[in-house]
């Protein structure tokens, strides 16, 4: 019997990931929920993944806050920021409460960001 050797997953991702644990503040787009405490676990040139104690609905637009006092240089330099939810789990390996995120960000910097939610 031949032995099968797997060859390793191609990378689907655009740009790479830098690891970092900053904390931010998450709140939804749309209506008036309040901010969330959540942490920045890395980032890329056009996402983030974030953990956070609010379950997150997949397309769901969120403002991403308070990373003007981040040490990593490219957070800090990120302002408020608009992103669209493309994944949230609870997953088995994570405490109790708590859920990972995939965010794809939208555009650039997002000071004044109106309360609307944006057009799919």
């Amino acid at each position: 019997m031949r032995s099968i050797q797997e060859a390793p997953m191609p990378e689907k991702r655009k740009s790479s990931r830098t690891a970092c644990f900053e904390s931010c503040l998450v709140r939804p787009y749309a209506g008036d929920s309040a901010s969330c405490p959540s942490l920045i676990l890395n980032y890329s040139q056009n996402g983030l993944k974030i953990e956070t104690e609010y379950p997150l609905r997949n397309d769901e637009h969120i403002k991403i806050c308070d990373l003007d006092d981040a040490v990593d240089e490219m957070i800090a330099g990120m302002g408020h920021r608009v992103g669209k939810v493309r994944w949230c789990t609870a997953g088995p390996a994570l405490p109790a409460g708590l859920y990972e995120a995939g965010i794809t960000l939208i555009g650039g910097v997002s000071g004044n960001v109106s309360r609307r939610n944006p057009a799919k």
